[in-house]
C-alpha cells in the first residue's frame, strides 16, 4: 500500500491535485460564506443504481445511492480544478486522491486532561464487557473492501447487516473464533472496523450497544483512548467537509 501510494504521489497530475484540492478545500471551509444562488445538481439515474447493486451485490438502493452521490460530488469537485477528462483511469485517480483530501486533517495532539475528558465520556468502550450487540456484513466474495471501508464513513449500513444481539465474550470467541473476537471486542461502541478475514472472505463489524460493568483506570487503556480520539477527530473532520461539499450542489433524492 505504502509503495502504491508512493507510486501515485510521484505523479505531476497528483501533485497538482493535492496542493490544489487542499487549498481549494481549506478556503471553502474557512472563507466567509457567500449566497449561492444556484447550487449545480447531482443526478443520479436508475440505470446507474442498478449497475452498482449488481456490480457489487449491494442488495439496498439507499445504501448504493449514499455512495454514488459521495462518488459524483468528489468527482465534481476535481473536475471544477479542471481535471475532467471523462476516462476510467482518471476517475478512479481523482476519486482517491479526493478521499485522502478529505481524511487528510490537521490532528492536533491533545492534553491529558482532553483524554481524560474523553476517556469518562466514552466510558463504556473502557470498561469490563458483559454482553455485546453486534451488526455483521459479509462482504460479497472478490468484492472491492476499500468501497465498503469508505460507505462506513458516509452511509447508513446497519440496515443490511445481520444483528447478534446480547453475546458475552465467550460468546463471540465462540461464533467468531478468538482472532475476530479480540478485533471485534476492542472495536469502540459505533465504529465499524476494517474489512478482517471472516468465513474465507471479509466482513465489517461494528457494535451497536455494550452492556458493561466496572470501568478499567484510565492509565491502563491510555494507549487506546489516544487512538480513538485521533480516529474520531478525523472522521469528524472528514464527515464536515464532506456535509460542506455537499451543501453546494442540489442534491438527488432518495430513490
Amino acid at each position: 500500500m505504502l509503495n502504491i501510494f508512493k507510486k501515485i504521489t510521484h505523479e505531476p497530475l497528483i501533485h497538482f491535485l493535492l496542493l490544489g484540492g487542499v487549498a481549494y478545500i481549506y478556503f471553502s471551509l474557512h472563507a466567509p460564506q457567500q449566497t449561492q444562488l444556484v447550487k449545480p445538481p447531482i443526478d443520479i439515474e436508475d440505470y446507474e443504481l442498478q449497475n452498482f447493486i449488481k456490480q457489487y451485490d449491494i442488495n439496498n438502493t439507499t445504501v448504493a445511492f449514499d455512495y454514488l452521490t459521495y462518488k459524483k460530488i468528489l468527482l465534481q469537485e476535481a473536475y471544477s480544478l479542471e481535471l475532467y477528462k471523462e476516462d476510467k483511469s482518471i476517475q478512479n485517480k481523482l476519486l482517491k486522491q479526493m478521499q485522502i483530501i478529505l481524511l487528510n486533517a490537521r490532528f492536533k495532539e491533545p492534553t491529558e486532561e482532553q483524554l481524560r475528558s474523553y476517556y469518562q465520556k466514552h466510558i463504556q468502550d473502557y470498561s469490563q464487557i458483559n454482553t455485546l450487540d453486534i451488526d455483521v456484513i459479509e462482504l460479497p466474495k472478490n468484492s472491492d473492501t476499500k468501497l465498503f471501508e469508505t460507505l462506513t464513513h458516509f452511509a447508513h449500513l446497519h440496515p443490511i447487516a445481520k444483528h447478534h444481539k446480547g453475546l458475552t465474550t465467550g460468546e463471540v470467541e465462540e461464533r467468531f473464533g478468538r482472532y475476530l473476537a479480540l478485533k471485534i471486542t476492542a472495536l469502540a461502541q459505533g465504529k465499524w472496523s476494517k474489512a478482517l478475514p471472516y468465513n474465507g472472505n471479509d466482513a465489517l463489524f461494528c457494535i451497536t450497544h455494550k452492556a458493561v460493568g466496572e470501568p478499567i483506570p484510565f492509565e491502563e487503556v491510555e494507549s487506546i483512548v489516544y487512538a480513538n480520539y485521533k480516529d474520531d477527530k478525523l472522521l469528524t473532520f472528514a464527515q464536515k467537509t464532506y456535509k460542506t461539499l455537499q451543501n453546494k450542489y442540489t442534491l438527488p433524492k432518495q430513490p
